[in-house]
């Protein structure tokens, strides 16, 4: 108030909130002063309050995790936010895949107070690695009896839904062996996208 000396006036403040505003957005204050004996009512005085939202951040948590095991549970972070909020952060489903490769996370922010933030969200990664699968070789001990005597490979570590091939070869000689003699047996695996090389003797 203004042009009224040393005198002290007293006058009335409203928002077109209902009372000061806290939330971000765009308000109306009024400015109010009642006659008294020695003044005229003013006219009323209006402003604009605008409140910005702040800046937040929110990032997907990233991991690895082997090919055929169960995804690991991944931790989004955040910036920004008030405690007082209590503004909800988590990871929401990622990209979908579960051969080798790199995956897309995600996460999300909730809240009722989330309108009072500008949220920037980043993806975090899933990296899936190959599986290592154990390769036996089993010979054994037998008599000549002029019939080859192969031996035996099994695969264990595999995913019961995959399908792996690989080869056997014995020495000296080639083919499974027949004569009388001591001969190594070699199982090995060539690997693929899902599973990494792997050999037993």
């Amino acid at each position: 108030v203004s042009g009224v000396g040393s005198d002290v006036l007293t006058g009335s403040i409203s928002y077109s909130s209902g009372s000061a505003p806290t939330n971000a957005g765009t308000y109306t204050v009024s400015c109010d002063f009642a006659a008294s004996g020695n003044y005229t009512a003013a006219v009323t005085s209006t402003a604009t309050i605008t409140i910005n939202p702040a800046a937040a951040t929110v990032t997907a948590g990233s991991g690895t995790k082997v090919y055929g095991t169960n995804d690991p549970t991944l931790t989004p972070s955040s910036t920004g936010f008030l405690v007082a909020d209590n503004i909800v952060v988590a990871e929401t489903p990622r990209d979908a895949g579960e051969n080798v490769g790199s995956y897309a996370t995600h996460a999300s922010a909730s809240g009722a107070a989330l309108g009072n933030y500008s949220v920037t969200t980043t993806n975090g990664s899933l990296s899936i690695t190959q599986a290592t699968p154990v390769v036996t070789a089993a010979g054994g001990t037998f008599t000549y009896n002029g019939q080859p005597e192969p031996g035996s490979c099994s695969v264990a570590g595999v995913v019961s839904t995959d399908s792996l091939s690989g080869t056997s070869s014995s020495s000296p000689g080639s083919g499974a062996p027949t004569a009388a003699g001591t001969y190594t047996l070699t199982c090995s695996f060539a690997g693929n996208t899902n599973y990494t090389s792997a050999s037993s003797t």
